[in-house]
């Protein structure tokens, strides 16, 4: 694989590696999607004029939504499992204990991160400034998880570099 290949040449490898790939792509996509969605109302009207109203109203709406969410969140649902992969690597016994951690830490972040973008960020920040903190948050994870990698592997600075390029 092509990206295997990569990360081996800096002389990185495991699930932190790419846990820290898939944060860049849920910032890279959700700060893209963004600008996307201040042109729905456009895109919007255009879909409309072009096919009319009807049924194919609700199918242009669920297009439209579908178009500027499921990247996100496909990138968002991916780095789970890579999540619980780092948190037992190498472990056998307690395993059960790790993935439930690992677990319970995720349903309280998406709580939090649910209660603050509703009622705190979006009423202060309006969605642009709610993506980019959600996006500067997925860039600290990322650095978190390419940083974890790094020390775990105890790699030379040429793969810091290398790292550090990727998530610049």
């Amino acid at each position: 694989r092509p990206a295997d290949r990569a990360l081996q040449r800096w002389g990185l490898k495991g699930p932190l590696v790419i846990l820290a790939l898939l944060q860049l792509a849920v910032a890279g996509v959700s700060y893209g999607m963004m600008h996307l969605y201040q042109e729905l109302p456009f895109l919007f009207v255009q879909l409309y004029d072009r096919f009319g109203g009807g049924g194919t109203l609700f199918g242009m709406k669920v297009l439209l939504a579908a178009l500027v969410m499921t990247p996100p969140a496909v990138f968002m649902g991916m780095t789970f499992p890579f999540l619980i992969r780092a948190a037992i690597s190498g472990q056998e016994e307690g395993l059960g204990r790790h993935v439930g951690q690992v677990y319970g830490a995720n349903t309280l972040g998406g709580i939090g991160g649910a209660f603050l973008g509703g009622f705190l960020l979006l009423p202060v920040f309006n969605v642009v400034g709610t993506v980019t903190a959600a996006t500067l948050v997925n860039l600290t994870g990322a650095m978190v998880a390419g940083g974890l990698a790094l020390k775990m592997s105890g790699k030379t600075m040429r793969a810091q570099f290398g790292l550090g390029g990727c998530l610049a």
